[in-house]
């Protein structure tokens, strides 16, 4: 029997000397990443491989070949140098297990990218009311940028292009909007987003500053002074600052073309005996080119400076008035009586279509014999289903006999 358990210890002896004892092999390095970069670095980190001493890390600009090794160290992250900016590079980190290099432990290649190089020649290109379009000089490796505003050091993110040109919208001419206009050059490989410096476009709000809108529609202008004895009238001055200029243009009420057009508020060379109609219009400078963007018109305002001529005989109880036409379209005229001119004026008869009227009343009371008045011819003109009347009328004075 003690021979028997003798035997069977030898062979099991024998058994575990023949039978090597397994062990487990070094882990590949994993998690490798881009943790940061700027135009000359990038950052890259890793986890730790349990049983490494070290890490070898190598990079190259081809996938399948040039890998140089840019260094060995304990630590699982590492900051790779001299690199050019906007550019992609290949990475693989390999373990050193028990002080040797363990080639079974390399990483799957990973891209890391660098980022591009500033935005140049940013700018405004054009605008409407209510947006303003922004080009730049496409930076070289970017595959995308980024557009901010900026106030009161808050950043406004504002949107993303793949492309050279961005448009921002839903603007007013409000002084409401973030005053800088910043964008981001960016590179991507995988999740990692390498973003390049800041290049910026000041904006300085709508009221001046180096972004324009298109002006807005302009208030309709309005006569202030009418001297017609030399035919010049003055309009409203606007009073805004965000605009370039103003341009106003007057017509003949029954022309398309302009009679008179021009920067001011001040214009001459107008006729009695003609309706006229003046429209205001703001304009800009847009963009690199400065090109001239201007606003839409104005509603019209008509006007004239009354008739060429008026004339009234008088007799005991009636003054017999006539006057030249006005031209310019559908005028007709309303009549006023007054003791004292410019003031107390009664209306004697509306919408007189002819020329000439005999004047019987002041009010609801006839005429009185051997009495002053001023009798007013005051034009008016129907456009379509309104009617403008002149702030101007002609007047003529004399005495009942």
């Amino acid at each position: 029997m003690k021979r028997i358990i003798s035997m069977v210890i030898a062979v099991a002896v024998l058994i575990s000397i023949a039978v090597p004892v397994a062990v487990n092999a070094a882990s590949q390095v994993s998690n490798v990443r881009q943790t940061s970069a700027n135009q000359k670095y990038v950052g890259v980190a890793w986890d730790t491989v349990l049983g490494a001493s070290k890490y070898m890390l190598q990079i190259s600009e081809n996938e399948y070949d040039g890998y140089i090794v840019d260094s060995e160290s304990s630590s699982s992250s590492r900051t790779i140098y001299n690199l050019s900016p906007g550019k992609t590079y290949y990475v693989k980190v390999t373990a050193y297990i028990n002080g040797d290099y363990d080639m079974s432990t390399t990483s799957t290649l990973i891209k890391v990218c660098t980022a591009p190089d500033k935005v140049q020649n940013f700018r405004q290109t054009n605008a409407t009311t209510s947006s303003v379009t922004l080009a730049w000089t496409a930076a070289t490796g970017a595959t995308s940028y980024a557009i901010y505003g900026r106030s009161n050091s808050q950043d406004y993110p504002l949107g993303t292009t793949t492309g050279t040109t961005f448009t921002i919208k839903g603007l007013s001419n409000k002084n409401s909007f973030p005053y800088d206009i910043y964008i981001r050059p960016i590179r991507k490989e995988g999740d990692f987003e390498a973003g390049g410096d800041l290049s910026y476009y000041n904006y300085a709000g709508i009221y001046g500053g180096n972004i324009k809108l298109v002006p807005k529609k302009s208030a309709t202008p309005k006569l202030t002074n009418v001297f017609d004895s030399i035919g010049v009238v003055y309009f409203d001055t606007p009073g805004v600052s965000f605009e370039k200029g103003t341009q106003t243009s007057i017509y003949k009420a029954d022309k398309k073309s302009a009679y008179i057009s021009g920067a001011g508020y001040r214009f001459e060379g107008l006729k009695k005996g003609q309706f006229y109609k003046a429209r205001r219009r703001y304009y800009t400078t847009v963009g690199d080119k400065n090109s001239t963007k201007y606003g839409a018109w104005s509603d019209y305002t008509y006007f004239t400076l009354g008739c060429k001529a008026i004339n009234a005989k008088a007799s005991k109880k009636s003054l017999n008035v006539s006057w030249s036409k006005v031209k310019g379209g559908n005028v007709k005229y309303d009549i006023y009586v007054s003791k004292s001119k410019d003031t107390n004026k009664k209306k004697f008869k509306s919408n007189v279509k002819g020329t000439s009227i005999k004047v019987t009343k002041f009010g609801k009371k006839k005429l009185s014999r051997r009495t002053s008045y001023y009798v007013y011819v005051q034009p008016k003109i129907k456009v379509g289903k309104k009617t403008y009347k002149s702030p101007m009328a002609s007047y003529v004075y004399l005495s009942t006999k």
